[in-house]
């Protein structure tokens, strides 16, 4: 009797023992979900932000040269611009 109450309770102790194992894995899962998430949303971000700052230093000195060394395209440009 005295031995299968002792069994019944390392059994219990075993049982909580992986409930709680489970409980702490089910949170690490959790946890590296939510920082993939921040780091895809962070690579996202980061990536368009430095594509609008490369486009910009490119494509803002041609235009730039364009538009004051040649005013027949500057006044094309407004033209199409006015015009839609």
């Amino acid at each position: 009797m005295i031995r299968q109450t002792k069994l019944k309770q390392k059994a219990f102790r075993e049982e909580n023992k992986r409930k709680e194992m489970e409980a702490e894995l089910e949170i690490h899962r959790n946890l590296q979900k939510e920082r993939d998430r921040i780091s895809r949303d962070l690579h996202d971000n980061v990536g368009s932000q430095l594509t609008h700052i490369i486009l910009s230093w490119i494509i803002h000195p041609i235009c730039f040269q364009v538009l004051t060394r040649r005013p027949m395209i500057k006044f094309k440009i407004y033209e199409q611009i006015a015009g839609s």
